[in-house]
């Protein structure tokens, strides 16, 4: 009877191993290599899970988004129409279509739970500037890849959103709670929200920059003339490759300030800390004409040669 008792166990234990190496391999299959967008993400002649494709003809202006949960991927294509590929079930959730010169993305169903596939669109659009680009998601992934607009406003309540190789003249980002990461960007002014969450922009080139963040940390690197950046609760990281030209400020609530700037014999500092320390390692020139206001409640300043 113990024998009997002993080798269940074991039998069991083996089942729960095979069983989870099953879905393992299911999962790898399914997400790919670690990648946020799994083995679905379109790029260069492999997808996998498409299950519905088509081609969109007919003239494009603007960029109207509107999801609650699917996640998407707009890029620019190759070809003189709109292609959209739906993988992983996602037309009975959402549809594309262009009516009135937008181009439309609207889900009209909620997903609910869909196991092991991960419905997403990808929309690849004909390289040109285009008026507008404009996106209100629920949740979800939002990706947008190579695309050019007069003007871009992405607003999600909670999701990641990816932006790589942006032009656009002017551009806002918002997120309730949820990651926003920007590369290769080039906008004159550019406006970055977040309640809760981590904010990342580099390669970046901008006239303008504004961004502010209630929970969580700011990182900046590229080419800015202007900035104002305020945490309320988290470090600001910002590395600028030319010199500011406009007064510009960087707010900490509790957090590191750290600045990293070429050098400019027009710098005014004015600094403040209420319980913490400030390294200042560049001049400060008393009739300067940019004023860098740079001051935290408790944390540190640190001011250095980029």
């Amino acid at each position: 009877m113990r024998r009997r008792f002993v080798l269940g166990i074991i039998w069991s234990v083996i089942a729960m191993i095979l069983t989870a190496l099953l879905i393992m391999g299911l999962v790898s299959r399914t997400s790919g290599d670690g990648d946020d967008w799994g083995e679905q993400h379109f790029g260069g002649e492999k997808m996998s899970g498409i299950t519905k494709h088509e081609i969109l003809d007919g003239d494009v202006g603007e960029i109207e988004v509107s999801l609650t949960s699917l996640a998407m991927e707009l890029e620019k294509g190759d070809k003189a129409g709109v292609e959209v590929h739906y993988l992983g079930g996602a037309e009975k959730y959402a549809d594309v279509k262009i009516s009135g010169g937008k181009l439309l993305v609207n889900q009209f169903a909620s997903m609910g739970f869909s196991g092991l596939r991960h419905p997403k669109i990808v929309v690849s659009v004909p390289k040109k500037k285009y008026d507008q680009l404009a996106a209100k998601l629920t949740s979800g992934q939002f990706k947008v890849n190579e695309v050019s607009a007069g003007t871009m406003n992405v607003e999600a309540s909670s999701g990641a959103i990816d932006m790589d190789e942006i032009k656009a003249d002017f551009m806002s980002v918002k997120t309730s709670s949820g990651r926003i990461k920007i590369d290769d960007c080039d906008t004159d002014t550019l406006s970055v929200r977040a309640n809760s969450g981590a904010i990342k922009v580099t390669d970046v080139k901008c006239k303008k920059l504004s961004a502010e963040t209630t929970s969580g940390s700011l990182k900046f690197e590229g080419k800015i003339s202007q900035a104002d950046v305020k945490a309320s609760s988290g470090a600001i990281s910002f590395e600028d490759e030319i010199p500011l030209t406009a007064a510009s400020s960087f707010t900490a609530s509790s957090g590191l300030v750290n600045l990293k700037l070429t050098p400019s014999a027009e710098y005014a500092f004015e600094t403040s800390v209420t319980s913490g320390l400030v390294k200042n390692k560049l001049k400060s020139n008393r009739n300067g004409s940019v004023l860098i206001k740079a001051s935290t409640t408790s944390g540190m300043i640190k001011i250095e040669d980029n």
